[in-house]
């Protein structure tokens, strides 16, 4: 047996007994060994994310991190020092962007505890979901785009700024707007916001001229006129046919309202109206007609119109 014994990992106070022997005779020592006790640390909050055994855990891009131990035995008069240099019981970490371990120790000036004590705070960043949206950069005024947030698992939710919480969004374009949704992993806590702008497209102004009329939109009765439309890439009209064609041929009976739906080649919408009046023919007569010789003068005057042509 060695003269020399080493006992580990101590965690009380105790007796140690001694036998020697010499000469065949044994000699008896107790040994009072007198273990100090040592602080005892743990992580008591942190302002941003969690705390788990003394581990901190808080997701990417989180600012002015704050990190507070404390020690079970009481805080009364302790001397914190961290790694960096920084004193007190509580590291404030401006901007956290990798994993590290930060190592912060304690020491009682006054001596009540012999021991410093030691303690290894593991930080450790989430990394924030990858958002992204499918949906149309631009839509016709006064129809919806439908906008389909993902990258999420199919558990976690969306939730869109001025919109509520919806997986898909049905939204009514009346102008260009900026759409925001946020989604949160339900793993790790973790939230992306991503944006998307839809662009409004005015519908095309469409126009109906008349070819046919006096010039001030009306057409005689029984005369047929045509109704042409323009600035649309295809024409719907509200006739009877429905006539899918740019122009519309007509015959002068009714005055009437025509109406004329047109299509642009990206599918947006526009219409046109125009007010066709319908005047009545003359009634014409003539004034002085009355029977004649062969060879003798007759003089008529006509009546009921403005203008004559004989």
């Amino acid at each position: 047996v060695l003269p020399r014994v080493r006992v580990d990992a101590l965690e009380s106070s105790g007796i140690l007994t001694l036998y020697g022997e010499q000469n065949g005779c044994i000699g008896k020592l107790y040994v009072d060994v007198d273990v100090k006790e040592t602080p005892d640390m743990y992580v008591n909050s942190a302002s941003a994310g969690t705390v788990f055994k003394d581990t901190v855990k808080l997701c990417e891009g989180a600012e002015n991190l704050a990190i507070e131990v404390l020690t079970i035995n009481g805080t009364n008069g302790l001397e914190y020092t961290w790694d960096d240099g920084t004193t007190g019981n509580t590291l404030t970490i401006a901007n956290v962007t990798r994993n590290k371990d930060y190592l912060v120790s304690v020491h009682d000036p006054s001596g009540s505890f012999v021991c410093d004590g030691h303690l290894k705070v593991p930080v450790r960043v989430l990394p924030k979901p990858a958002i992204f949206i499918d949906g149309p950069k631009e839509q016709c005024a006064d129809a919806y785009a439908t906008l389909v947030p993902h990258g999420l698992k199919p558990s976690d939710n969306y939730q869109w700024k001025n919109y509520g919480n919806n997986d898909t969004l049905r939204a009514l374009i009346t102008e260009t707007e900026t759409f925001e949704v946020t989604g949160m992993n339900s793993l790790t806590g973790c939230e992306a916001t991503t944006t998307w702008t839809v662009a409004k497209i005015n519908p095309p102004l469409v126009e109906i001229e008349i070819d046919g009329d006096n010039g001030e939109g009306a057409v005689c009765e029984g005369n047929q006129f045509t109704l042409k439309a323009k600035n649309a890439f295809t024409y719907v009209w509200n006739d009877s046919l429905q006539t899918k064609e740019q122009n519309l041929g007509q015959i002068a009976n009714t005055a009437t309202w025509y109406s004329v739906e047109g299509t642009d080649s990206r599918g947006c919408k526009g219409t046109a109206t125009i007010f066709v009046d319908v005047l009545p023919k003359p009634v014409l007569w003539t004034y002085g007609n009355r029977p004649i010789c062969l060879g003798d003068s007759l003089s008529l005057e006509a009546m009921g119109a403005d203008k004559y042509e004989w």
